[in-house]
């Protein structure tokens, strides 16, 4: 699959399956793709991390203590060494505590008490889960 100009990307349709679950293990909705359905398909973590930061300049390591947007040249990041430095783009991939977050919104992370789990099965008749106790 295409995803840009002169860039060919693997994309995984089976990634696109779905199954829900109540806290009793009860299936809700169990969806299986057509094998041509196209609609929500994967990408290995390492061609999709190949493909955005391809042209970039990505500084790993750097411990970041505050993002300020406006800079006159971009966005200002302030790093752990005491050094400045402004940038035209900013990602903050490092959680849900991301120094970046607060430079794009005043939300806070909070536990809303529905936290996510993904695991690949390759069993056809999953097990139910088990209750505690």
């Amino acid at each position: 699959m295409s995803v840009c100009p002169g860039r060919v990307v693997t994309v995984r349709p089976e990634g696109q399956a779905m199954r829900i679950l109540d806290t009793a293990g009860t299936v809700l909705r169990d969806w299986r793709p057509r094998p041509d359905d196209r609609a929500n398909p994967e990408i290995d973590r390492g061609q999709l991390r190949d493909l955005l930061l391809g042209p970039l300049d990505v500084q790993w390591g750097r411990g970041v203590t505050q993002v300020v947007p406006g800079a006159r040249d971009g966005v200002l990041v302030h790093f752990t060494d005491g050094r400045q430095e402004a940038f035209d783009l900013v990602v903050g991939a490092d959680g849900a505590w991301s120094r970046v977050r607060p430079a794009v919104s005043p939300a806070t992370p909070h536990y809303t008490g529905s936290p996510m789990s993904r695991a690949p099965s390759t069993t056809s008749t999953p097990a139910a889960p088990t209750s505690p106790g």
